[in-house]
């Protein structure tokens, strides 16, 4: 790398982001300083992208903000700052969802370099609209230009020599993302959040390791960074791993939205075929809520002869525990706490080869479904299309993740985590003591998801669903008996509201001795008031 670069061109092309950003922060106190307005705008739309590619969205809004307001103020920005601005906003809208604006203000800050003479600077705007928006869109008359600027630079020159080339058969569109992330991402010391996760998730596709709770993680970051393209890719990748044909759809409507009509011809339907698609072997999914059910392609295994009992029960418990690994030890613990060790483990190896005869028997699988290695028992993933319980916790957990960044997808995912649920989880097992356990923490969640949705939703009928289910999570609750009896009155089901009353009085008495504290007369007069109002 050329030494002669300001320290500043050197730490972005070594994608030093963090060092970058403290260098930064002295330029623009420096320039506050001597009173050089100019530089400060230049200085400014440096940090504001910075922080945007190590993915602090709070610090760019700040910089975004200021720029706006010096704008409204009616203040006029020379050449050089319309340069070094048009750059810091092409980036902020791009990863505000804006694509349109973003492509507008890169063609402005395009403009204005061209009237400067300021190579490196001009060359650092267009390596990052090359790398964030160009090399995605496939802009071969954009990436040509680009080229043709920085040939002449060797340190920027080498972070051009990567092209994306999508065509239209084959699979080569995952590869090519690929060699994207990979390419970018080796060449910088700090990644943008997204980016990490993208290389997270191919990392255990290579590693055939467990990807669908990077897949959700992947999702809630893409809606909450909002770079239109990057959530595409996000939505196509979960589609193809999780074989989940509803962000396949997703993605395509993105792709119509935008009108990236070049790129939707080379990712057509034909292309996008799921990953787990195109694997023949069976698949087998797990109902654990209400009745435990075992699903090979989608039939029903029926009459299944578990000739140890606790044999079921141990494949269940693996079905619950995170990644479906848990140590040896644990296990023994847990079904065999006052039996002797060697007794134990003989036990417990009985019971791994009951589950694989299970399965082996149906002809389903032709090698062992449960192992044990490392002396972790674990299932064998690549077998698993779903478990109902885990979809259910990673649904819970990234909607409560997004609940403060985008609640609209947020409650979209607390909505399929909702029809998941069912307070019956294998109510065959009645006294495990690690299943009674495990209810009662997924009735908390259910209770904290119904809660956030009736605070969300405006619609009468859907609130009272929600009471309702609430209710039946907890059904001696005065709380939500009281909001209900409220509801009902508001509507003018006053009779209703007075029998729900005296069925929840009785209830409450007889299974708490417990008298309900509400008087239903003062409840009906205050809701007539607050009608009247």
């Amino acid at each position: 790398m050329n030494e002669d670069y300001p320290s500043h061109i050197t730490l972005f092309l070594q994608g030093d982001w963090l060092k970058l950003a403290d260098l930064l922060k002295t330029k623009i106190e420096s320039s506050t300083n001597v009173g050089d307005s100019v530089q400060l705008t230049c200085w400014l739309s440096h940090y504001g992208c910075c922080q945007i590619n190590l993915g602090n969205q709070f610090e760019s809004h700040i910089i975004y903000q200021f720029f706006k307001n010096e704008k409204t103020s009616g203040s006029t920005f020379s050449i050089k700052e319309q340069a070094f601005v048009y750059r810091f906003l092409a980036l902020y809208t791009l990863f505000d969802g804006d694509l349109k604006q973003a492509k507008q203000y890169y063609e402005k800050s395009i403009a204005a370099f061209q009237l400067l003479d300021e190579a490196e600077e001009e060359a650092i705007m267009l390596l990052e609209a090359y790398r964030w928006l160009y090399c995605l869109l496939q802009d071969r008359a954009k990436n040509t230009y680009i080229f043709e600027k920085i040939q002449n630079l060797p340190a920027f020159k080498q972070n051009f020599s990567f092209q994306m080339n999508l065509t239209k058969s084959g699979y080569d569109w995952i590869a090519q993302f690929w060699n994207y992330i990979d390419f970018f991402s080796k060449k910088e010391l700090q990644s943008h959040p997204l980016i990490t996760l993208f290389r997270q998730l191919h990392n255990e596709l290579k590693t055939e390791g467990i990807t669908e709770g990077t897949i959700y993680s992947l999702i809630a970051k893409v809606n909450q960074y909002k770079h239109p393209l990057l959530k595409i890719w996000a939505y196509l990748l979960a589609a193809s791993t999780l074989n989940k044909l509803d962000y396949l759809e997703e993605a395509l409507q993105q792709i119509d939205f935008l009108g990236l009509t070049d790129l939707k011809a080379a990712l057509n339907k034909n292309t996008i075929v799921p990953l787990k698609m195109r694997n023949n072997s069976t698949k087998l999914s797990f109902s654990l809520f209400r009745d435990f059910a075992i699903f090979s392609d989608d039939k029903c295994l029926k009459n299944l002869n578990w000739k140890r009992k606790k044999a079921e029960e141990v494949l269940i418990y693996l079905l619950t525990v995170p990644n479906q690994k848990i140590e040896k030890e644990q296990i023994i613990e847990e079904f065999y706490p006052e039996v002797e060790q060697k007794k134990a483990e003989n036990r417990l190896y009985g019971l791994l080869h009951e589950i694989n005869r299970q399965f082996v028997a149906k002809e389903i699988i032709k090698e062992s479904f449960v192992t044990i290695k490392g002396g972790k028992v674990q299932i064998d993933l690549n077998i698993i299309n779903e478990i109902d319980l885990q979809s259910y916790l990673k649904l819970y957990s990234v909607g409560k993740q997004l609940w403060y960044i985008d609640r609209k997808e947020a409650v979209k995912l607390f909505e399929k985590a909702r029809r998941l649920y069912d307070h019956e989880l294998v109510p065959h097992i009645v006294y495990a003591d690690w299943l009674i356990q495990l209810r009662r923490q997924l009735k908390e969640k259910q209770i904290d998801l119904l809660q956030k949705l009736y605070n969300y939703y405006e619609e009468t009928n859907i609130k009272e669903q929600l009471l309702n289910e609430l209710l039946e999570c907890e059904p001696f609750n005065e709380n939500i008996i009281h909001e209900k009896i409220s509801l009902l009155h508001l509507q003018g089901r006053t009779m209703e509201a007075k029998q729900f009353y005296e069925k929840q009085k009785e209830l409450l008495k007889e299974e708490l001795g417990l008298e309900l504290k509400l008087n239903i007369d003062s409840q009906t007069k205050k809701t007539k008031g607050n009608t009247k109002r």
